[in-house]
């Protein structure tokens, strides 16, 4: 009897110390399985509080949001236990496992320390939504406007044989679904004096709006106008559709692995192995710009948010890291697409810095290549006036990018009278140059500024054009009388721009004085008289002559200019000189036969000739051709 007793008292020992084991092991939640789910990392903040309960403060700007957050493990062992410190007045929590069907927290309520709530989950991850007063009508999120991965895919197949796109597999996900490529332009102009625009879509599978963005976007660069030849006679447009598509089929934002794919960018900063969707993309933009020596000018990555504006978020100068610093010129660049999406967007609202994360898109290719770069949001549910969103809205949205992103690339111009732009002028009508360079007005004295830029001839004249800001601080400048030109011999810097000929293309280049990367161009075709312009119309056609600057490729690396010649030309005398944005002369080259490509050393002095990085201007001439194209090296 005494030895059953005993053994009792040993089992009952055992069973106790275990039960205290087993307490001790998933009593404590840890408040790091708790991850912000908003797109710059700085709106919610978790830290551990006594019994079971996480402590959540939100950033005051924030505070009138809905928020989501993710537990990412143990949810489902123990109740949880919530506390948001500072809470706006009303505060309803819902929680879901799938993001589609959301259940409101009963046991919420308000205390003098902070709003609570608790949860007795049944799954291990759970995502919990902190939505205000003013949002609970649509906090439950059921009426997200959807997008699934199998209309991704469906859109996909309609459109990737178009004439115009030019579709390639990058790569695959992890789950074997294909990663497309769309490239738009017009392809029978020269890709070398385009710049190089880059849209990269749905790295967030759950974040569906914005394919409808996408849609528009290609529906407009598809469409047979004017201003959409003008776009893809002077840009390239990558297009990256889904980045993440295993997401979007699952209706999550992390990718099959459970990585969110906008933490998972290598730079120079931070060098890992990526997952399979972001390395297929990151290594076609490493080919584009190391391989083929081509400039991204802009670069948008799109999301969907939780918020009812529009907008998103830049980079800023002081964010106490270096790795995320950018410097304050781009700063300022960037403010100028952000004016003009907003003066073109009606729905375009809340734009912020933020210091973001360097495994970010928009920051790791800043570190890399100095790309300019944006995370672009929009919202899921609702719009600021409280109305539903709308699929039709996004397109359109779509077509105001492409708008934007060519105001903010290409902001110099030949204007009339009315503000228009303009391709051709006789010899006694009127024309203007506008630049407006938005980053030229911030911080500048409060009193209309000054600015010159460089007006050349085909002939090779140069002229250097005072423009005056049209207000205070506005980054708009013009001319005050119109240009003039004249058919005389050539006199540098006498104030008037000669030509030689009777029709002839007169240009203006801008380059940026703080933003090295800001350069810009306008021509147009100059007439001496209407016979002239009749004639030059048949006669002249500088249609496939291109120059560009390579910074890899022969001689281990060598830079050299890259002259491209149609064969049409081939038994044409030749000429290449080339200028600096002042109208000096740095060297001419004179050859006959230069049909296809023609490569001219830029750094060595033996063969070439020294070129210092930075913006220059070219005339070629070859018979009665006479082209003067902008040379960035770079």
């Amino acid at each position: 009897m005494n030895i059953i007793c005993i053994k009792m008292k040993i089992l009952t020992f055992i069973t106790t110390i275990l039960a205290c084991l087993t307490v001790n092991v998933y009593a404590v939640f840890d408040a790091k399985y708790c991850v912000d789910y908003s797109d710059n990392d700085e709106t919610l903040f978790f830290e551990n509080g006594s019994d079971n309960t996480v402590l959540i403060t939100i950033a005051s700007k924030y505070r009138k949001d809905e928020l989501i957050f993710k537990v990412t493990r143990f949810a489902d062992e123990k109740v949880l236990r919530f506390k948001v410190v500072n809470p706006p007045t009303v505060l309803e929590p819902y929680y879901s496992y799938d993001r589609k069907e959301w259940k409101k927290f009963h046991a919420a309520s308000c205390r003098s320390d902070g709003w609570a709530f608790s949860g007795d989950f049944t799954q291990a991850k759970v995502f919990i939504a902190l939505v205000p007063e003013a949002r609970t009508a649509h906090a439950a999120r059921h009426d997200k406007l959807p997008y699934p991965y199998e209309k991704v895919a469906a859109y996909i197949d309609t459109i990737k044989n178009k004439p115009l796109i030019d579709s390639k597999i990058i790569g695959t996900s992890v789950e074997g679904r294909d990663i497309y490529k769309f490239t738009i332009t017009n392809k029978a102009v020269p890709d070398d004096l385009k710049k190089h625009v880059w849209l990269n879509f749905r790295v967030h599978g759950d974040e569906a709006t914005q394919s409808y963005v996408l849609e528009g976007t290609i529906e407009h660069l598809l469409k047979d106008t004017p201003e959409v030849k003008n776009l893809l006679d002077k840009m390239v447009f990558h297009i990256v559709p889904i980045i993440n598509p295993d997401g979007a089929f699952a209706d999550v934002r992390e990718n099959s692995n459970g990585m969110d794919l906008n933490r998972n960018w290598s730079s120079p900063e931070t060098t890992f192995v990526e997952e399979d969707e972001i390395a297929a993309v990151h290594g076609e933009i490493n080919s584009l710009v190391t391989d083929d020596g081509k400039k991204i000018a802009h670069l948008i990555d799109f999301h969907g948010w939780n918020r009812a504006e529009d907008g998103g978020f830049r980079s800023h100068y002081n964010t106490g890291n270096p790795s995320t610093n950018a410097t304050i010129p781009y700063t300022r660049e960037q403010s100028c697409y952000i004016k003009h999406i907003k003066s073109l967007d009606k729905w375009q609202s809340y734009w912020e810095y933020s210091p973001g994360v360097v495994t970010m898109a928009r920051l790791a290719l800043y570190n890399q290549y100095g790309i300019s770069a944006v995370t672009q949001e929009y919202p899921s549910t609702y719009r600021v006036d409280s109305t539903q969103v709308k699929a039709e809205d996004f397109r359109e949205q779509g077509a105001m990018n492409l708008r934007a992103i060519y105001k903010f690339l290409f902001h110099i111009e030949f204007v009339n009278e009315d503000g228009d732009e303009v391709k051709e002028y006789l010899k006694d009508e009127k024309i203007y140059i506008t630049l407006d360079d938005y980053d030229l007005g911030i911080n500048k004295k409060s009193s209309p500024d000054k600015y010159n830029v460089t007006l050349f001839s085909a002939s090779g004249d140069t002229e250097t054009v005072l423009l005056t800001e049209t207000g205070d601080t506005t980054g708009i400048f013009t001319v005050s009388e119109g240009i003039s030109f004249e058919q005389n011999s050539i006199v540098k810097g006498d104030g008037l721009l000669q030509i030689s000929a009777t029709s002839e293309t007169i240009g203006v280049i801008y380059h940026d004085s703080d933003y090295v990367d800001d350069v810009t161009w306008d021509y147009v075709k100059a007439y001496t008289s209407t016979t002239g312009k009749q004639a030059g119309q048949h006669k002249i056609d500088e249609g496939s002559i291109a120059i560009t600057c390579v910074n890899n490729g022969l001689n281990n690396g060598t830079r050299y200019l890259q002259l491209t010649i149609p064969e049409k030309y081939t038994d044409s005398e030749m000429s290449l000189t080339i200028y600096t944005v002042n109208g000096k002369s740095i060297k001419t080259f004179n050859r006959k036969r230069l049909m296809g490509i023609n490569i001219i050393p830029v750094n060595e002095s033996s063969d070439g000739m020294l070129l210092s990085a930075g913006v220059y201007y070219c005339v070629l001439k070859a018979g009665r051709i006479m082209k003067p194209m902008p040379l960035i090296v770079w």
